[in-house]
């Protein structure tokens, strides 16, 4: 007997690659990008497009589109938990190393502590839910470009000089990989409490 293609559609599961992050204002995310031209990059690198510049609180990956609801109400009950506070984007790095860099990223300075709390609250609270919890210690950074093919060597020849920014808001966003580059879609702002 034959299937009926529609029917048994209906029953996959949707799924959606999810992160929460930090989006600074726009200006800032140009500075970002431009920030590029204090460093000096041996090998390919591709930079990230200004719009798409962020810190990344958690990382969820693939998540059922079913669990966004639950995902959502925990971090809304979370940010009230969670006042606003200053982030300036600082400091060249690469992952692992500066000499054979696969990610170049803009450390962060400010309320650290603040920043830490929220993070390692947002792990705690959404490993309640079944998300794993990093294996890595928290890393606040913003990535600005990725290497190529090969690690790049990177050196830099001047620092960013990018304004600092409040941090007042926290996004749940989805993820798409696409020929022209990543697209992130932001599904909810979670503001923090004064």
């Amino acid at each position: 007997m034959a299937t009926n293609p529609s029917l048994s559609s209906e029953f996959r599961v949707i799924s959606m690659r999810l992160f929460v992050a930090i989006f600074s204002p726009p200006e800032i995310r140009k500075s970002l990008a431009a920030s590029t031209s204090g460093l000096r990059v041996e090998g390919e690198a591709r930079w990230v497009r200004p719009e798409n510049i962020h810190l990344t609180l958690k990382f969820l990956g693939e998540t059922p589109e079913d669990e966004i609801g639950e995902i959502s109400s925990v971090l809304g009950k979370l940010a009230e938990r969670h006042a606003p506070f200053e982030l300036a984007p600082s400091g060249f790095g690469g992952f692992p190393r500066m000499d054979k860099a696969k990610v170049i990223w803009i450390g962060a300075k400010g309320d650290i502590e603040r920043l830490l709390a929220l993070a390692e609250d947002i792990e705690t609270s959404l490993e309640n839910l079944g998300f794993e919890r990093e294996s890595r210690g928290f890393s606040p950074h913003f990535t600005i470009g990725r290497a190529k093919k090969r690690p790049v060597k990177m050196e830099v020849e001047r620092g960013a000089e990018i304004p600092a920014f409040e941090a007042k808001e926290m996004i749940l966003a989805k993820s798409e990989t696409r020929k022209e580059g990543a697209i992130y879609t932001p599904l909810e702002t979670f503001e923090l409490s004064p």
